[in-house]
């Protein structure tokens, strides 16, 4: 009864640190994934600006999928939602979008250029941290259960 007991316990102390590395691999692909959605936002505003000259805030608002990532209050302030990306990323969209609209509409282009320029430079470093410790971090949890384990036994 004592080793069934142990045994138990073994599987629930390796399931729950494995659990812990799975989950901070997904935060980092979270992280791409959400950077990856931004860049195509900003595409897609720079193209809207530029063939329709349509308003600011209706083309934010009007994005694909973009309340799940930001709310847009009045007077147009975008507040992120995500908690996946880094503080260097949160500023970065929010420098874009707080000077966004101020200007005409090659200055918005261009200054949409240099943000997406920036943007697609953060999400490249969050693919590459991704794949690189992905799989490090799902050996980590289960290797330390695994010690954790050896050691109660």
């Amino acid at each position: 009864m004592d080793f069934l007991i142990k045994g138990i316990g073994i599987i629930f102390i390796i399931g729950a640190t494995s659990l812990l590395g799975v989950r901070s691999s997904l935060k980092l692909k979270k992280r791409a994934d959400t950077l990856a959605w931004f860049v195509s936002a900003v595409c897609e505003i720079r193209d809207k600006v530029r063939s329709t000259g349509a308003e600011i805030p209706k083309i934010v608002e009007g994005l694909y999928a973009a309340d799940r990532y930001f709310t847009v209050e009045a007077p147009f302030k975008v507040c992120l939602k995500n908690g996946a990306l880094t503080e260097k990323d949160q500023k970065l969209l929010n420098e874009f979008f707080a000077g966004f609209g101020m200007g005409d509409i090659a200055s918005q282009i261009s200054r949409s250029d240099m943000y997406l320029n920036l943007l697609q430079k953060e999400y490249e470093a969050a693919e590459g941290e991704y794949a690189e410790k992905s799989r490090l971090y799902k050996q980590l949890g289960f290797f330390a259960g695994l010690s954790i384990a050896v050691m109660v036994v």
